[in-house]
């Protein structure tokens, strides 16, 4: 039997624009490559937002459907189809009879760029640091274009060492600094993607794996910092540990190894408006001098929610190395230390929000607060007014959105903490498309919203959900105002 035939063919009743795809190779398929996201495949937007309608978010999830067959893939032309039908193939080619996928060898059936292009074991950290830039703007020209790679090698790649502004590089071709900006943003996201996640979204290029280690040691490195916010001597210590290099070895590349990384470095201020002592130091001794400075920089940069008596205790023991007679008076220091608050409900002990130095640690106090989703403009008000500034140094809404501590309520504009189980964070039109897929019969369009209305925990909109599902193929609407899925209709 000619099988690269048979696996592609469709039964004979079946509709046209369906896609049939079938392989052993495909149903063996590994765990860990199964429940990798549709951009793993470097699939386009169009084909990964024409499966998600359908309920495909995975690999496996896909090949699932392909035996059956995809049916109601609707507003995707015949390139669109041919591109998912090339992955499926492509990805079958691609696994070996134990189902572990070689991407490099999917992304040259499928003929994708490799980078780098020099195929070697291994990299070592000097190696990369050498190529690092050379690929990373070869894969952005490839995605984003060439006015992508000039704003990468002359300004991303520099960070702070960067000798051309975005204006300057954004008037080269007629253009607003904010259009180099959001150029910028797409960088560094598509990056991020890439590196981080191992995501190729629309993506026609292919970074090896074993170029990429050296980065994966340092990230997971920076992750064990507490809050990867760290001293310039920290940041050296960590190269040093991580990869055997000093900072003048990464100078070339080291702004874009802070923003990937997510590490942040800063200078311990000698005297700071905000954590002036009450108590004058100088008639301190150097150990509770010490101890002073380590409670100042819990309190600000890795405890945010505050500390009680007896764990400030223990962090004196553990970080200061203070033993129990040497100790400390715990309520001297504290008193010579200004902008701490004792909660009275906890007796925790925290700095005041104004003395907070990052805005995320902000919204989540904030939030605690209130104990309820809030605005992000009413998050970003508060702020403003609890520290009397003009503008903030990164916007509320950019500081959420990037933030695993935080999740949108629906398109809202509501954000809640992430560890809130009970706060329903769905959209409405995605919450009444659960209900008719768990509704034995089609539902009523009024009490339809009305259920809506109540897992959410507040109204909805009525005029602006029917329109949503009136234009979403996920609906159908039969006489007399009843609604079902589309798939239960067929």
């Amino acid at each position: 039997m000619d099988w690269d035939r048979f696996r592609q063919s469709r039964p004979s009743q079946a509709d046209p624009a369906a896609i049939y795809f079938v392989s052993p190779r495909l149903q063996r398929i590994a765990p860990a490559a199964g429940q990798k996201n549709l951009e793993a495949a470097h699939l386009s937007r169009r084909a990964t937002n024409a499966l998600n309608k359908l309920g495909i978010r995975t690999l496996a999830q896909l090949i699932k459907r392909a035996r059956a067959g995809l049916t109601n893939l609707r507003n995707i032309g015949a390139l669109t189809r041919v591109e998912i039908t090339d992955a499926l193939d492509a990805l079958s080619r691609a696994a070996d009879d134990t189902g572990a996928v070689s991407w490099v060898r999917y992304c040259q059936y499928r003929g994708f760029e490799i980078l780098p292009r020099r195929k070697q074991a291994s990299w070592d950290a000097a190696q990369f640091v050498r190529d690092l830039p050379t690929v990373l703007e070869r894969a952005i020209d490839s995605r984003l274009g060439d006015k992508a790679a000039v704003v990468f090698r002359e300004h991303t790649l520099r960070g702070a060492g960067a000798t051309r502004t975005l204006a300057e590089i954004s008037r080269r071709w007629g253009e607003t600094e904010q259009a180099g900006s959001l150029l910028e943003r797409n960088i560094i996201s598509l990056l991020r993607r890439v590196l981080c996640d191992s995501e190729y979204p629309g993506c026609r290029f292919h970074i090896r794996e074993e170029f990429l280690q050296p980065f994966h040691v340092l990230r997971a490195s920076a992750e064990a910092w507490k809050g990867r916010v760290m001293t310039h001597a920290n940041w050296e210590s960590l190269l040093d540990a991580a990869w055997g290099l000093s900072r003048t070895d990464v100078r070339p590349i080291e702004g874009l190894l802070l923003t990937l990384s997510g590490v942040r470095l800063f200078i311990e201020p000698k005297a700071s408006a905000d954590l002036r002592p009450n108590l004058p130091t100088k008639t301190m001794s150097r150990s509770s001098r010490r101890a002073l400075g380590l409670i100042k920089r819990a309190l600000r940069l890795h405890y945010p929610n505050g500390l009680d008596s007896q764990q400030l205790q223990d962090l004196l023991r553990s970080e200061g190395d203070y033993t129990a007679g040497s100790l400390p008076d715990l309520s001297a220091l504290i008193a010579a230390v200004d902008g701490v608050e004792r909660v009275p409900e906890t007796g925790v002990f925290r700095m005041k929000l104004h003395c907070l130095p990052r805005v995320a640690d902000q919204c989540e106090r904030l939030l605690r607060a209130a104990r309820e989703p809030k605005h992000h403009r009413s998050l970003e008000a508060a702020i403003v007014e609890a520290t009397q500034r003009t503008f903030l140094p990164r916007s509320v809404l950019g500081t959420l959105s990037h933030d695993r501590r935080f999740v949108s309520v629906g398109r809202s504009g509501l954000w809640a903490l992430a560890e809130w189980k009970n706060i329903e964070t769905r959209s409405a039109i995605t919450i009444a498309a659960d209900i008719l897929q768990k509704s034995e019969r089609p539902v009523k369009g009024k009490a339809l919203i009305a259920l809506v209305s109540r897992e959410r925990a507040r109204p909805v909109k009525v005029s602006s959900l029917r329109s949503q599902m009136a234009a979403d193929p996920r609906f159908q609407r039969l006489d007399d105002d009843e609604w079902t899925t589309s798939e239960k209709h067929q």
